[in-house]
């Protein structure tokens, strides 16, 4: 299951419930965005134990400056609240697969 957050506090507690965080920084007029969205629905529903938020930029700015979001789609990876790796656009199978790859990894 994916979280989209609108509030700081929505953030926290999913990063304070989950060891392992992948948040998608986005915004609804990015086409790469869109075309990633469904491989993020499809990699949360196989890995129930990683968070999956997404952020829309334009709604939490604030958050997104604090991690000095430059580019869309930004994937960044936290274990226990502390950022462990990130990485920009849609590239699904060198990106996004492979960070989730990681994670599991840490986890075992």
């Amino acid at each position: 299951m994916i979280t989209e957050v609108s509030t700081e506090t929505q953030f926290r507690n999913i990063i304070n419930l989950h060891e392992f965080v992948l948040v998608d920084f986005f915004a609804e007029w990015c086409g790469p965005c869109k075309l990633i969205a469904p491989w993020m629905e499809e990699l949360a529903n196989e890995n129930p134990t990683i968070g999956f938020v997404k952020v829309d930029v334009e709604v939490m700015d604030d958050l997104a400056a604090h991690y000095k979001i430059r580019a869309m789609p930004t994937f960044v990876l936290l274990k226990n609240g502390v950022e462990v790796g990130r990485f920009a656009g849609a590239n699904v199978r060198s990106g996004l697969i492979t960070k989730i790859y990681e994670l599991n990894e840490r986890a075992t």
